[in-house]
């Protein structure tokens, strides 16, 4: 299952901004997150929860001035910051030899994109009970558990290095690449609607095909 190899796909990793804010209407920190994507280079960006040296992106919030403080000062104070890669691995040919088989990040790590590694996995573990339940065979039961998900989640896998926000990232990037005031003026409502419900549709999350589809009980 490719276990001992490196992440296939490395597009860019993300500095993440953790600080405590003194929220005085509240009385109480408040927790405040930022990220930024950078390059991902070598070995050394697949480790997960890194710390990094804010002044690498603060250079792009310079300008984010608002009552409570500027983004750049506020960063500077952070109690860390941490640097982690978005990385998934290409597709299996298969998941499962004899009675053992893999199931949610062990089958198929995405990346973190509109919830699909929890969403993913809680799909995977639904199919697979059901098909330890239906079925005495446990290797016939784990064979239509994969002929059913191995497909929708390596379409998935592949899919979401370019839909969703990125794809709309990618489009404003192309459109106005010295900058806009108003969004709207470079990606419509209706560009932004279709792109979420396309997504939505490859993930099995679009309502109006849950609220009309059978459920799995039934099946």
């Amino acid at each position: 299952y490719q276990s001992r190899t490196s992440p296939t796909h490395l597009p860019y990793s993300k500095i993440t901004l953790v600080m405590r804010l003194h929220t005085a209407n509240i009385g109480r920190h408040a927790e405040v997150i930022r990220t930024h994507a950078q390059p991902l280079v070598t070995k050394r960006h697949w480790y997960w929860n890194r710390t990094a040296d804010p002044e690498r992106v603060l250079h792009h919030y310079g300008d984010w001035k608002f009552d409570f403080g500027g983004v750049a000062d506020i960063a500077r104070e952070a109690d860390y910051v941490l640097e982690y890669p978005f990385v998934d691995r290409d597709p299996l040919p298969y998941w499962s030899a004899d009675r053992v088989t893999l199931l949610g990040d062990a089958a198929h790590p995405m990346y973190p994109t509109g919830s699909n590694g929890t969403a993913q996995a809680i799909l995977d573990a639904r199919v697979l009970s059901r098909e330890l339940a239906a079925r005495p065979d446990v290797r016939t039961a784990l064979a239509h558990y994969e002929r059913e998900r191995l497909a929708v989640t390596s379409r998935i896998v592949r899919d979401n290095r370019n839909l969703a926000d990125a794809k709309m990232l990618e489009l404003v990037r192309q459109r106005a690449p010295n900058g806009f005031t108003d969004p709207r003026e470079v990606i419509s409502d209706d560009e932004v609607r279709d792109i979420i419900v396309q997504y939505q549709e490859l993930a099995g999350f679009e309502p109006t095909s849950l609220n009309t589809r059978n459920s799995l009980d039934d099946e």
